[in-house]
Formats: structure tokens, sequence, C-alpha cells
């Protein structure tokens, strides 16, 4: 699953061979091996040769949105090739946010003369716009599960408090959207249907059928922040009051942490243990991207010749993990790469 920030805003290297000890999954021991970066080819037309990649199929696919023809359009690879898919019929803009197991995308669109965005789901019959719950103006997708639920949130015009997540349910003929409890954020959803939920500033949930469970913050810290699960498997972190700053957790249960050594972010996850996050660097980096097997450190994403910063987003089950680099702030975009374990 993928990273689920709101921001709005190359060269194919040949192909490496990749060892790995299980599929998915890398040596916990990093001198056993080191990360790799390929580059994606960008897509024709693409302006300013930066973008987004939000998501990955697990099987060689990715998905992501180009600056193209003046506006953000959808674009997924396979087999590092990319496909543009322009933007849903009726809407000015685009953003992919995740890809399941299938190849469904699911993202947002909007329309510049309403203003309202709209929320949509991209598989092989083409665009969806999703239903939204009345009432709503600014209503986005952030996940779809293997099973095809996706979830979301919805934003009322001018009322911050009217902030509510939504999940659409890929069994749902007639009864639309759900409204999830109020005052809380959808930011992920597992394959069991089981939703990701934050507070705006802090405070992680699960929620399944009704059942809405708090994610703990382990003995001597606070203020929890959840960004991904995978097959009940939570990543994050949580504020250590002692040295002022974050410290990167998995919970196994929503009561259950183990901390991520050297990191203070957790950012994606993937089913075999792979997780992605961040740990300190020397200015102007600030933080960079590292990986873990476990709980064990599995080395850090290394940013390519030419450029000055990378971040990994996406965790793939097939054990890639996806992301861009720049030489820009990373909120604006940039070059879309892929990185393999190589032993």
């Amino acid at each position: 699953m993928i990273v689920k920030s709101r921001v709005r805003a190359g060269v194919l290297l040949a192909a490496t061979t990749i060892g790995m000890t299980a599929l998915g999954a890398v040596p916990a021991n990093a001198a056993e091996g080191h990360w790799e970066a390929t580059f994606l080819t960008l897509p024709a037309g693409s302006e300013l040769a930066r973008g987004f990649v939000t998501g990955a199929d697990g099987h060689g696919g990715y998905a992501g949105a180009f600056p193209i023809g003046g506006t953000s359009q959808i674009v997924t690879w396979k087999n590092g090739a990319p496909t543009v898919h322009g933007v849903p019929a009726g809407y000015e803009w685009a953003m992919a946010w995740d890809q399941n197991g299938s190849g469904t995308v699911v993202g947002d669109a909007s329309d510049y003369d309403t203003g309202e965005t709209r929320p949509f789901v991209l598989d092989a019959n083409g665009f969806r716009v999703l239903p939204v719950p009345a009432g709503f103006s600014y209503v986005y997708g952030v996940a779809v599960n293997d099973q095809g639920d996706v979830v979301g949130n919805a934003h009322k015009k001018d009322d911050p408090d009217g902030t509510r997540a939504v999940l659409w349910r890929a069994t749902a003929t007639s009864s639309g959207p759900e409204l999830l409890p109020a005052g809380l954020l959808a930011t992920d959803i597992d394959d069991d249907g089981t939703v990701l939920l934050s507070r705006l500033y802090n405070g992680g949930f699960v929620w399944k059928n009704g059942d809405l469970t708090e994610v703990t913050a382990p003995a001597g810290y606070e203020s929890v922040t959840v960004r991904a699960i995978e097959d009940g498997r939570i990543t994050g972190s949580a504020y250590d009051p002692a040295i002022q700053d974050s410290q990167a957790f998995v919970w196994s249960t929503p009561t259950t942490a183990e901390a991520l050594p050297g990191g203070v972010y957790g950012v994606d996850l993937n089913s075999h243990g792979l997780t992605t996050g961040l740990e300190p660097a020397p200015e102007p980096i600030m933080n960079r991207s590292v990986t873990w097997q476990g709980t064990e450190r599995s080395g850090a994403l290394p940013t390519p010749a030419g450029f000055g910063r990378a971040q990994g987003r996406v965790v793939s089950d097939d054990g890639t993990i996806a992301g861009i680099t720049s030489n820009k702030p990373l909120d604006e975009g940039g070059t879309p790469v892929v990185w393999r374990y190589v032993r």
C-alpha cells in the first residue's frame, strides 16, 4: 500500500539480476547485498520530467501521475514502460494514490469550474468515478485492497469539522458509500477490510465492521502516527518526549509494537515483512529512505547519481520499492525510480 501524503503539484536502465531469499523479502543482513535504483521510463510529453509514483501491483506494475498537457494525468508502468491514461471524463486534473494486485488504481479527479474533487478507480474497463456521500464537495480515494474495497476521505466546504472517512465496499451494489467514525481520516485498508484511521495530527485506530480499536503507543512514547497496514501489520511512528523526536515502529497488533532501529518514520510495508521508512541524514537531505526486513535494518535506498534526494514511497509484494528522485523538494515530484535488492 501506498504512503498517503496529499500533494499537488528519464532514462531506462538495463535490468539487473536480482537474488532474494523469498519473493518480496530481502536478507536482513545488509552485507549480503545492496539496493540498486532503476529509472522507469518517463511518459511521453511529460512536462518538467517530475511526477509521482504512488502505487504498485506486486507483479512489476506501478502507478502514479505526471504533468502532461498542462495538467496532472494518470500513468501506469508495466515492465518499465509507461501508459498514459489521462483523466476521467468531465474532469481536468487527476492524481493516483494506490494500486492493488489486480492493477486497479484509485485516486481523485478535480473539476476546476465547480471546485469539486471526486474519487475514481481505474481498471481494465477504464475510469469509474465513485458515488460520494451527500453534502461533501471534496472527496478523494486513498487506498484500494485486493478485494476492490476503496477507502478515502470526504470534506465539507468551509467546515473543517465536517471531515469523514469513507468506505466503498466492492460488494456493495446499491447501498452507496459508508461513512466511518467522525473525527478520523482513512490512511489505508487491509485485504480483510480492516481500515487504518488516524486523527488529523496524531493518533491511530483500526476499524472493521463497526469495531474501532486504538493503536497504542509503546511505553515511554506518545502521539502515534500510522501510515500503512498489510496483513494486520501496521507501520508508522510514535513520539519520544525524552529526545523530542519520533521513532519508527511496526505494530503486529494494535497494542504490540516493535521499534525499527534508527528510523524516525515507518512509511510503507509489504506482506513479507519488508518495510521502508526514513532515518536521519546530514543536511541538505535531512531524512533518507531506509529499509528493514522484519525489524532488522536491510540497507538504505541509494540516491541515483546526479540527484540530491530520493524517497521510496511504495513497498511492492515482489520486493521492489518505488518512489522518486529529484534535486528539488520531493513534494514537487521527481523522476520515477524502482529500487531492487541485489546480491
